[in-house]
């Protein structure tokens, strides 16, 4: 019996030797998948949960930072987000012990515990493996396309509706076309405005604030309650002298550009207002070798002459005009009205270097 028992004390001891306390591993916490549009809609639902986020990656710049590197938490907060530009704040302590890890610049999966920031959600990644998955090739951040109200108008059907000197626009329409001019500084159109044209015509849209659009843009524009009017002869559609609100529009897609080619008499008729023309066989009488496209100068094709319009801030403000006479150039047709004693010049506005000639 006495025997037994000592070979009985002799596993326990020996069991006991092979175990030791540091060699405990304790297992990673289970997460559960949401996404960020969800995580941050519903804070109050998942605070204190150790969730996974897909589809996720953080925002350019700070993939040149570290989680935090302060000595306070003031700048721990960087920001994850999703293929279509949705946010949410990844926090980091100071004391983390990955606080001065490097923000990672893949794409992929996050997780971390879902916490609150007064009324913001926030994720605060525990452990360094939580942000491991994120070794994937970045994504394009497009985001979806808001669907405007209204019906689909051509812009030819627009312009018909103008009785001057304005009117306001009942019926729930909307117009779609490709965005032709380049707008903002060193260009010839204010940031506020932009020209667009379909298949049947071109228009001027004028925005109560710059707005993001640039050529090649497809967009469309909710035109219910906006007004047509005219600003020094030009027709706009804007939204009295406010200008229509950048929520009433929508980048769709891309798609090409299209030049008109027009004559000059056709250009001095206004039959391609706001449309992207191309002039063929023209030249600048005034060209002498030292003159250049500052101001109006005016192109002909040997029969009639227009105004070729670049504001003294563009870019190519200063170069010369060329001497030739098989040039082709490009730009937006557009026209000037000054007050009485009334003076209108159709125009044509370039809108890059290479529309020159």
């Amino acid at each position: 019996m006495k025997k037994n028992i000592l070979i009985f004390m002799v596993i326990i001891i020996v069991s006991f030797g092979f175990y030791n306390c540091a060699d405990k591993v304790e297992p990673e916490p289970t997460a559960q998948n949401v996404s960020l549009l969800e995580a941050k809609a519903n804070p109050d639902k998942y605070i204190g949960s150790y969730v996974q986020i897909d589809g996720v990656q953080f925002i350019p710049l700070d993939t040149n930072k570290v989680f935090n590197g302060t000595s306070g938490n003031g700048g721990g907060s960087r920001t994850l987000q999703d293929c279509q530009g949705n946010t949410i704040v990844v926090f980091t302590p100071f004391d983390s012990n990955y606080s001065n890890s490097k923000v990672p610049n893949g794409f992929g999966s996050i997780r971390g515990r879902v916490s609150r920031f007064g009324t913001v959600a926030q994720i605060n990644v525990i452990l360094e493996t939580d942000f491991s998955g994120l070794v994937g090739e970045r994504c394009v951040v497009v985001p979806p396309i808001v669907i405007l109200p209204g019906t689909r108008t051509n812009i030819a059907d627009v312009r018909m509706m103008f009785l001057a000197p304005s009117i306001t626009i009942s019926n729930a329409i909307k117009i779609r076309g490709v965005v032709t001019s380049i707008s903002g500084t060193g260009t010839n159109f204010n940031a506020q405005n932009l020209t667009m044209q379909d298949g049947s015509a071109g228009i001027t849209i004028r925005f109560a604030a710059a707005h993001p659009y640039t050529e090649g843009d497809e967009i469309e524009v909710g035109l219910q309650m906006q007004d047509l009017s005219l600003f020094s002869g030009l027709l706009q559609a804007t939204k009295g002298t406010v200008g229509i609100a950048l929520t009433n529009s929508t980048k769709v897609g891309t798609a090409p550009l299209s030049f008109r080619t027009a004559t000059i008499s056709e250009i001095n008729a206004g039959l391609y207002e706001s449309q992207l023309v191309m002039v063929t066989g023209a030249r600048f009488p005034a060209a002498n070798g030292t003159l250049t496209y500052s101001g109006n100068v005016q192109m002909s094709d040997g029969m009639n002459t227009t105004t070729f319009r670049s504001v003294s801030s563009v870019l190519w403000a200063m170069t010369v005009l060329p001497t030739g006479t098989n040039l082709s150039p490009k730009g937006i047709a557009s026209v000037f009205t000054t007050p009485p004693p009334t003076t209108t010049t159709r125009q044509i506005l370039p809108r890059k270097a290479s529309d020159l000639q």
